[in-house]
């Protein structure tokens, strides 16, 4: 996913330099966006398994996938971060593979899927062969160690989740009037 910053601005004069420096400068401002953003609240799970309640905010991830290229006459912007395009955009994920997506059920989850694998597939197996009894409980896939360990939510089986909007890969009027005041600065000294 990309938004291209420049575009008028590039068609009438290159300047390399200032294209990176446009460039580097939009990034902060989508960077900004993720970190201030006023967005739909994450769902209570979501907070739950991430310890905190700050959509787009998580590992850090995101942020650090936000970069800038210069492509002729033109600054882009954009991330390879594979949630990207849902996060920016919103939707609906449903289960391609399988019939259920297989939602962790809270932050204990991620402590497994870092120690037995990192999908849940991958994490089942791995706890089975552990020595972990797993069942399915009224769409809840549970784990128990041994035959007197103590039972526990893995995930959450759901058909379907909805993402809400959250449009971060932009400029803004804001983010715009600065990167205009950075080339009249560049331009008209």
């Amino acid at each position: 996913m990309m938004i291209e910053t420049l575009d008028a601005i590039g068609r009438r004069m290159v300047d390399v330099g200032l294209l990176d420096t446009l460039g580097t400068a939009a990034e902060g401002i989508v960077v900004n966006n993720i970190k201030t953003g006023n967005w739909a609240p994450n769902a209570p799970l979501t907070q739950d398994i991430k310890g905190n309640a700050k959509p787009l905010q998580d590992s850090g991830g995101l942020m650090a996938s936000i970069a800038h290229r210069v492509d002729g006459d033109k600054s882009i912007v954009g991330t390879t971060h594979i949630a990207a395009r849902i996060l920016h955009y919103g939707g609906e994920i449903t289960a391609k593979r399988t019939k259920f997506l297989a939602i962790p059920a809270g932050r204990e989850t991620r402590t497994f899927m870092r120690q037995y694998g990192l999908t849940p597939r991958a994490c089942i197996e791995g706890m089975k062969g552990a020595g972990y009894n797993i069942w399915v409980a009224k769409s809840v896939i549970m784990a128990r160690k041994g035959k007197t360990g103590m039972p526990r939510a893995l995930f959450i089986l759901r058909r379907s989740v909805t993402v809400p909007a959250r449009p971060f890969m932009t400029l803004g009027p804001a983010g715009r009037a600065v990167l205009s005041r950075m080339v009249a600065r560049r331009v008209f000294g």
